[in-house]
């Protein structure tokens, strides 16, 4: 997918001269009055950089950022204002954003800027995508196998997965083989990155196991 400036702000004359200036200089833009106007239009598989103002009326720059943040967005943020100072472009960068520019911004660092940003953006999208592709394979493990990784990832042997769980030691072999073979996976620190990569952690795995017991008794109480 092709990046895109997303520019968002009130003031059309500046909306305008904007797209005009990133235009001539090879950019895709499409441009937003509002920060609600570009939520509704909002997709997670949207690339590039957002170049918003931050006061505007309704939703400011700070809210669209936190909103954005709550869905775990990867595009990149830029806030331009007319009025900065040092205490705001520290919350917008602590926040997450790439960098906080005034108006009256060179046209050399304004793309310097927005290049840098892109890049960001995509870096975030391809680690993103990598964890969303690991925690699909985590999630279609078997419960046993579940079972076997939340034990490896407590540092419990074959012998004490099998005691906690129920099963034959060479049945936990098994099931530690076939993971293996499955992701290409040596050992048990491997099996630990996978998860932590996919950014889930042992309470989590827990419940993930907890559900599908409780799952599985009701489809015996319901037969």
């Amino acid at each position: 997918m092709e990046s895109v400036v997303f520019l968002i702000d009130d003031d059309e004359s500046f909306l305008k001269s904007m797209e005009r200036r990133l235009f001539a200089y090879g950019m895709k833009v499409r441009c937003f009055r509002s920060a609600t106007e570009f939520l509704f239009a909002y997709s997670p598989d949207m690339e590039g950089v957002i170049l918003t103002d931050l006061q505007m009326p309704g939703m400011s720059g700070f809210d669209l950022q936190d909103e954005l943040n709550s869905r775990e967005a990867t595009l990149s943020i830029v806030f331009i204002s007319g009025k900065g100072d040092i205490p705001t472009s520290v919350r917008a960068v602590k926040n997450g954003a790439e960098s906080f520019l005034t108006k009256m911004i060179d046209t050399t660092t304004l793309l310097e800027t927005i290049n840098k940003a892109m890049q960001s953006g995509r870096r975030r999208k391809q680690a993103q995508d990598a964890r969303s592709k690991i925690r699909q394979q985590i999630e279609n493990l078997t419960t046993r196998e579940l079972q076997v990784v939340l034990g490896l990832l407590k540092g419990w042997s074959n012998r004490q997965i099998a005691d906690e769980i129920n099963l034959a030691e060479r049945t936990v072999k098994y099931h530690r083989t076939m993971i293996s073979r499955r992701y290409s996976i040596k050992s048990p620190v491997e099996i630990a990155r996978m998860v932590w990569t996919a950014g889930i952690n042992e309470s989590q795995l827990e419940q993930m196991i907890q559900e599908r017991t409780s799952d599985h008794q009701d489809d015996e109480e319901l037969h």
